[in-house]
């Protein structure tokens, strides 16, 4: 009986990291179609991008700004290796699941975890939602001292054109049609598992 109980939770656990991997493959999806999908919100850095400011013609952006933005595609190309891990870890755990509990139970236990992910997700959202709404550019310091190991993302308006054309608005609104896009595909899969977990139960019976 201990066996079968410490059996079950295994199960559960396994799905509840299945459903943080779908919603973690969501976010960085969706901060994708953001940044680049959307045409006319991000474009592509040139190293020998050139700008005439007040009479005066030479590189747009500094050595230090460069560096800034490899930094960044840097952060967004490991947050598509972390994508492509959270996708083999999901299928991983699904085989594993299925082995143990056939179509129906998988389908139930995967639903399950899915939506206490999406609750546990929904409640840290929120808090940090709040702290955004509170004191926006706190968050965005604290993110930047997490997901960079050096200083070159504090630049200087009368020095610096990538931080007077990438202002903390853009930011701000960038954060926004992530946060939406994103709430918006996880309440799809959401439906997507109450129906498959319906049909597959009818199917059972």
């Amino acid at each position: 009986m201990k066996k079968v109980h410490e059996s079950t939770l295994t199960h559960k656990a396994a799905a509840f990291i299945c459903g943080i991997c779908i919603l973690l493959i969501l976010l960085i999806t969706a901060t994708q179609a953001v940044c680049y999908w959307i045409p006319g919100w991000w474009r592509n850095t040139l190293d020998d991008s050139m700008a005439t400011i007040d009479g005066v013609t030479a590189p747009f952006f500094t050595e230090r700004e460069k560096s800034h933005l490899a930094d960044c595609r840097e952060l967004f190309q490991g947050a598509i290796r972390v994508r492509i891990m959270a996708i083999l870890l999901f299928a991983a755990f699904v085989i594993y699941i299925y082995m143990h509990n056939g179509k129906a139970g998988t389908m139930r236990l995967l639903a399950s975890g899915y939506y206490k992910a999406l609750g546990f997700t929904a409640i840290a959202s929120v808090i940090i939602a709040i702290f955004c709404m509170i004191d926006f550019t706190h968050v965005f310091t604290v993110f930047h001292h997490i997901f960079f190991d050096n200083d070159l993302w504090i630049l200087y308006p009368d020095k610096d054109n990538l931080i007077n054309i990438m202002q903390e608005d853009v930011f701000s609104d960038a954060a926004m049609w992530i946060a939406g896009i994103w709430l918006a595909a996880a309440a799809l899969a959401a439906a997507v598992y109450y129906i498959l977990c319906r049909r597959t139960v009818s199917e059972e019976d």
